[in-house]
């Protein structure tokens, strides 16, 4: 498997701790969301700096108590077709204000790269046979977007109409 960060936003090594065994000793642990809702409270006592596994079942108001300690959360796409991650991707950056390493992990294709990156993914995992370059050479195919996303890119319609309210500085 290939960590391709998209946005410069690289955390470093982490280290999974499947549910019932010990918590490893390593800074950076990514555990279960069942692992959260059990030990969360005290996970956060500790010096670890806490990664979170979603699948797309997952639902995000529960993770919202733990949102700021978590330093990485791994959205699951257990097939391309599912299309659960990008809104869960969008409802962490948009609406609970998740800052932290946001990565994309699964049955992840080339061409889905794009739509990723625009919901505020920060790194795809990429499963063993997709090629890096593709991925990247998909990022850079359109420079140009037409509707608003999580990436704060300025549409086309508010280049022809002018600098939008949600891109003024106060």
């Amino acid at each position: 498997m290939t960590l391709l960060n998209l946005t410069g936003i690289a955390s470093g090594i982490w280290v999974e701790a499947p549910d019932g065994s010990p918590i490893p000793e390593a800074a950076q642990v990514i555990i279960s969301f069942k692992r959260l809702m059990a030990e969360g409270k005290a996970l956060l006592q500790t010096s670890l700096h806490l990664g979170l596994q979603l699948e797309p079942h997952n639902a995000l108001e529960e993770v919202a108590q733990y949102i700021d300690a978590l330093s990485l959360i791994v959205i699951e796409f257990p097939v391309f077709t599912d299309g659960r991650g990008y809104s869960q991707a969008r409802r962490l950056r948009e609406e609970f204000g998740y800052k932290g390493e946001l990565r994309a992990a699964g049955d992840i294709l080339p061409d889905q790269a794009r739509f990723m990156e625009r919901c505020g993914f920060d790194s795809l995992v990429l499963a063993a046979g997709v090629d890096a370059e593709t991925v990247r050479a998909a990022l850079q195919h359109y420079s140009f977007v037409y509707q608003p996303a999580a990436d704060g890119l300025v549409t086309i319609p508010e280049q022809r109409h002018g600098t939008p309210d949600r891109l003024k500085v106060s």
